[in-house]
């Protein structure tokens, strides 16, 4: 067992565990960028058996530990949950938590502390506002790629621009989570990966779109599902995400060929140009005329 502290003294084999200086810290608490966010330890476990974390005042940042082989368990606030390969554990600063290997057998882990400004916002949205303590994270090589460079950084983090690489990788980190994250049950990860296609349907359909009901018989579910789900996993209804990929498919017509606003209208599924004006406005701040306007005089300065 291991009290408010994340090193063992004897270790695991072929370790790494790496702390930021505090000298380091208090630089990042000043730092552009870095005060938001910033990384204060970082490591990979290749075989850690019989082992246990307790604190029972929790830490004084926040943690991210994924799980890349083995089973373990994490409890905190009287949840407790099996955790397996490809599984993120989220655990809040200052929060009394237990998490290990199982009983008799051994987990592979990196792990990443980290806090700042944002870093409790940041631990809301990933964690559902706390609900989740668990994300299933299942396109693991670009995510163990990017802890590794993350510990890289963490080697390297003593001048400021060291430190505000190790910010700008954990960043990235931070982002691969984001949208790689998906539910733990099987049912609802295929909802999901016809969610995703769904998104993909709409990118491919801008000139002649199609209507809510398409999609959502395209997704094999009922409209209601369809968008409370869609709007779960892109924090917008389904119509508003279409719009707004017809007009920035609108801008880039702009920049790349003379077309009249009517004819762009056409080309990206809006019949009456009067009604492709109003969705333009109201996605960009402007309307085409005037965004094409501002387009002209930006590509003469740059």
């Amino acid at each position: 067992m291991i009290n408010n502290s994340q090193t063992l003294a004897e270790g695991f084999p072929s370790q790494k565990l790496l702390h930021v200086s505090l000298t380091s810290i208090a630089r990042m608490q000043q730092l552009p960028l870095c005060k938001a966010i910033y990384v204060t330890d970082a490591g990979y476990y290749p075989e850690a058996s019989n082992h246990r974390v307790l604190r029972e005042s929790g830490s004084k940042n926040y943690v991210l530990i994924f799980c890349v082989g083995g089973t373990g368990y994490v409890s905190i606030g009287g949840k407790h949950e099996v955790v397996e390969e490809d599984q993120l554990i989220l655990l809040p600063a200052h929060v009394s938590h237990e998490y290990g290997s199982r009983p008799n057998a051994s987990w592979r882990l990196y792990w990443v502390h980290f806090n700042g400004t944002e870093a409790d916002d940041l631990y809301q949205h990933f964690s559902n506002n706390g609900q989740n303590i668990t994300l299933y994270l299942p396109q693991t090589p670009p995510i163990v790629k990017a802890f590794e460079t993350t510990i890289r950084w963490v080697q390297r983090a003593q001048t400021d621009n060291a430190l505000i690489g190790l910010t700008c990788s954990f960043v990235n980190l931070l982002g691969l989570i984001s949208d790689a994250k998906r539910s733990k049950t099987k049912q609802l990860r295929q909802a999901e990966e016809r969610i995703r296609a769904s998104l993909i349907t709409m990118e491919q359909t801008l000139k002649t779109p199609m209507t809510l009901e398409q999609l959502a018989q395209d997704a094999k579910m009922s409209v209601p599902y369809y968008c409370a789900l869609f709007k779960k996993l892109t924090g917008s209804p389904p119509i508003q995400v279409y719009t707004k990929l017809r007009i920035k498919a609108a801008c880039q017509l702009m920049t790349d060929t003379k077309m009249t606003i009517k004819q762009m209208a056409l080309e990206v599924g809006f019949e009456d140009a009067y009604y492709f004006s109003r969705a333009f406005k109201k996605v960009m701040g402007m309307s085409p005329k005037r965004y094409k306007e501002f387009l002209t005089k930006y590509l003469t300065t740059i």
